[in-house]
């Protein structure tokens, strides 16, 4: 029985899947392996994948390339535990292992503390949901367990509804099902969301609608979110294998991952025979984005006599992220001689003499000294760039071979033509004043000049962290608020006006802050982090504040008074295992007041009830009440005579 799946995605854009049924299985470029993969970018045996007790790990075999699992390279000969989901790259190869699991029934396991309890007053069932455990990239999927309880007393028809902005990434295996009165159901929330490139990253929330078959209106509501990573991978290729002179390369560059790529592209030939003009060294393609990189080839030396002469070249696309995939790319550059060969013997033909004069000549050129090269201009479209946009240099030069460009007195692109005369670099790695240089070079002679430029950090919300996100009615609790906004010069926090506080919190923050703020909730509501940069650029970041009510039931049957004295009136009976909300205590707190139809309130003693664990009884807030006593009639003594 196979107890995962292993997906291959090739740059071509092929897919193919392997089942994983034995406890051993290696992956390599060799015959002998169990998976097979034909590609000279990986080692003959790269990967092992085991099974040991029920837990399946990935072990780099001392590859020469590396293993990477979700954009992380591990350690050689150290396994690594698969869960499912995960995204493992070796060579150019991309590959996702699913873990396969073969239940026939779904499991009751106890709710978690991070589940979250949707109750509603007059409906007569609830809902727990959490969010699923593991974030995942596209073409992976994971689950999560919704659980139903029928708390009527007849049995139930319930539909289940979902609503998100990619409805084909989320399934439930149960739409509609019948519960029996006081039974708890289980329905399975799957998420599987499309291996695209335009399968963003990010947060997604799923609401969850939870409804009577015969009585809509008989509806819970809930959100779940679950986090999908992106993925990456690349695409290259020449539109012609073979270039003849003067005929400029173009290869075509195709981003097919979810998330922004940042390339280098070089280029190689054999005993360093050519010079490279690229247009674009470094580019950053956006998600599904494809483009063209054009650039010129032009031999080092130049065959002036003879037949024509072939240069294996090779062009190298590496990723700039953490994997730092290297993709090459071969061709063949064809370079005809000046003379044929024919010319040749026409020339010695002609006279030795002519020849003499030609070799005098050559001999003049070849030891003539190199002239000086000269930058006239050096510029930069924008002295100031935000962290991840292009920066874009051009220059004028002469009596240059070659040119290096520098950032802060480090070279990052060498031996690159004067023509084109201009070139794109990428910011990402950059931050504050920031020098760039041009070197002209020619022979031992050289010319260089400088541009400053600023790259600023974009305004980001690093982090928005608010705990606890759902809040019980009626009680006294603290929220604890913490942020930090990148590039922002102040910040604020909007929304805890819905949150009873008697803590007044300051109107403005730095980049980053944090508070402590304790009070009472009454209804749901949002808190909202706004940050502004110096340019008066903002940025938002909300967390959604779930209120439920407390819920307490007698043990037996329960007698509810007009005040916590057990003295006074009687308002109602309650019958034992009633659910009644309550909405606070008296000071000694051996009296909880209970919310009754009709908006009347009664007090019903402590240790008759028991509560829900979700909440403290102790900080249920104190409902002031003073009794007031009975008022005694005047006495008037009676008259002697009887009056």
């Amino acid at each position: 029985m196979a107890y995962g799946r292993l997906d291959v995605y090739w740059p071509d854009g092929k897919f193919e899947t392997f089942s994983l049924e034995d406890n051993s299985i290696s992956v390599g470029r060799s015959s002998g392996n169990t998976i097979a993969l034909d590609t000279d970018t990986i080692s003959r045996y790269h990967v092992s994948i085991t099974l040991e007790d029920q837990r399946v790990f990935i072990t780099d075999m001392d590859s020469a390339n590396g293993t990477y699992v979700d954009g992380l390279r591990i350690t050689s000969n150290e396994p690594r535990e698969l869960r499912g989901g995960e995204e493992v790259q070796i060579g150019h190869l991309r590959m996702i292992y699913h873990a396969i699991e073969d239940i026939p029934t779904l499991p009751m396991s106890p709710i978690q503390e991070d589940t979250n309890k949707i109750t509603k007053e007059a409906v007569p069932f609830t809902m727990q949901v959490r969010d699923p455990p593991i974030a995942i990239p596209p073409g992976s999927h994971t689950s999560t367990e919704i659980k139903l309880t029928n708390t009527s007393d007849e049995t139930q028809v319930y539909n289940v509804e979902l609503e998100s902005v990619h409805p084909e990434w989320f399934r439930v295996n149960r739409p509609q099902l019948e519960v029996d009165a006081g039974q708890t159901a289980s329905i399975l929330l799957s998420v599987k969301p499309v291996r695209r490139s335009e399968s963003t990253p990010g947060i997604y929330t799923i609401t969850i609608k939870i409804s009577h078959l015969d009585d809509a209106d008989a509806m819970l509501t809930a959100e779940v979110n679950t986090t999908i990573l992106g993925f990456t991978g690349f695409g290259v290729a020449l539109a012609s294998q073979r270039l003849s002179p003067n005929e400029p390369f173009r290869l075509h560059m195709h981003n097919q991952s979810s998330v922004p790529m940042p390339v280098t592209v070089s280029a190689r030939s054999k005993d360093n025979a050519l010079r490279f003009g690229i247009t674009a060294p470094q580019i950053t393609l956006g998600p599904g984005q494809r483009q063209v990189i054009q650039g010129e080839i032009k031999p080092v030396s130049r065959n002036y006599i003879g037949g024509d002469r072939e240069h294996p070249f090779t062009l190298l696309v590496r990723s700039r992220d953490n994997a730092g995939f290297l993709m090459p790319v071969g061709a063949t550059y064809t370079e005809r001689a000046l003379f044929p060969a024919w010319a040749a013997l026409t020339i010695l033909a002609a006279g030795l003499g002519i020849i003499v004069l030609l070799i005098l000549a050559v001999v003049l050129v070849v030891n003539a000294p190199d002239p000086n090269p000269e930058i006239t201009a050096f510029n930069v479209q924008s002295t100031t760039v935000m962290q991840g946009d292009l920066i874009t240099l051009d220059w004028d030069v002469t009596d240059a071979d070659s040119l290096v460009i520098s950032v802060d007195g480090e070279p990052i692109l060498d031996d690159i033509s004067p023509e084109p005369s201009t070139v794109n670099l990428t910011s990402d790695e950059y931050e504050g004043a920031v020098v760039i240089g041009l070197e002209a070079i020619n022979g031992d002679n050289s010319d260089e000049q400088t541009v400053a430029i600023t790259v600023e950090r974009p305004l980001t919300v690093e982090y928005f962290e608010v705990l606890p996100t759902v809040l019980v009615r009626h009680t006294v609790e603290t929220m604890s608020l913490r942020w930090r906004v990148r590039g922002a010069t102040n910040t604020r926090v909007d929304g805890l006006i819905g949150f009873s506080t008697t803590t007044t919190v300051d109107p403005s923050y730095g980049a980053e802050g944090e508070v402590t703020v304790p009070g009472i909730a009454e209804d749901n509501f949002t808190i909202t982090l706004i940050g502004t940069d110096v340019a008066g650029n903002t940025v938002e970041s909300v967390v959604n504040i779930d209120v439920i009510v407390p819920e307490c039931t007698p043990d037996t049957e329960l007698i509810l008074f007009a005040s916590p004295d057990g003295s006074s009136n009687v308002v109602s009976t309650v019958q034992q295992d009633i659910r009644l909300v309550v909405d606070g205590r008296d000071d000694s707190g051996a009296w909880l007041r209970v919310q009754l139809p009709g908006g009347v309130n009664g007090w019903g003693a402590r240790d008759i009830l028991t509560c829900a664990d979700f909440f403290s009884v102790d900080n249920l807030r104190i409902i002031e009440f003073t009794l007031v006593p009975e008022a005694t009639p005047d006495v008037v003594p009676a008259s002697d005579d009887g009056g």
